[in-house]
C-alpha cells in the first residue's frame, strides 16, 4: 500500500511540474508576443529554420520570432522533444 500511496504522489508531483512548466511557456509567450513590434517577427534563427523546414517540407508555413519561442519552451520543458521541424509543426498545432 506504501509503495502505491509514494507512487500516486510522485505522479501527482509530476503532473504539477508539466502544468508549470506550461504556465511558464505562456508568460513567455505573452512577454515575446508583447515586445514583438520593438524586436521584429524573425531574427537569424527564424530565418534559418524556416528555410530548413522548406527545404525538407516545400508546404512548411514560416513560423514567427515568438512561435518558435513557444515551440523550443513547449519541447524543451513540457514534451521533452527535439527541436525538429516535425516536432515544431506538432507543438504549434499545424
Amino acid at each position: 500500500m506504501s509503495k502505491f500511496a509514494l507512487l500516486l504522489v510522485v505522479s501527482c508531483l509530476c503532473l504539477l511540474q508539466v502544468q508549470a512548466n506550461r504556465r511558464t511557456c505562456e508568460q513567455l509567450n505573452r512577454i515575446c508576443e508583447r515586445n514583438q513590434q520593438t524586436v521584429g517577427t524573425d531574427d537569424d534563427v527564424t530565418k534559418y529554420v524556416n528555410a530548413d523546414c522548406r527545404r525538407r517540407n516545400p508546404r512548411w508555413r514560416n513560423v514567427t520570432r515568438c512561435q518558435l519561442e513557444r515551440a523550443a519552451c513547449e519541447l524543451s520543458l513540457v514534451k521533452c522533444g527535439e527541436l525538429s521541424c516535425p516536432n515544431i509543426a506538432k507543438a504549434l498545432g499545424r
